[in-house]
């Protein structure tokens, strides 16, 4: 069963995750929506695109007027730990 939620708040985020112990990994995948058109010219049209990614590493944090910015980076994660 896919649940599809908007998570707009970090409170929204931990209500999701709350139950979820720490060691959890974390996957990450990226749906874009495909044109009617392009979705025309496909063997099999299945209305998505996928990107998955194996975890992200952080380009920076930042925070202003009660709003939370992350900024990831896709493709270029070092090991180093958190």
């Amino acid at each position: 069963m896919t649940m599809i939620t908007t998570i707009k708040t970090l409170g929204d985020f931990r209500k999701l995750t709350k139950d979820l112990d720490d060691d959890f990994t974390i996957e990450l995948r990226v749906r874009k929506r495909v044109p009617e058109e392009e979705l025309k010219k496909r063997r099999y049209p299945y209305p998505y695109d996928t990107e998955y990614f194996d975890g992200f590493a952080f380009d920076d944090i930042g925070y202003s007027d009660k709003k939370v910015c992350i900024g990831v980076c896709s493709g270029c994660i070092d090991k180093k730990e958190i």
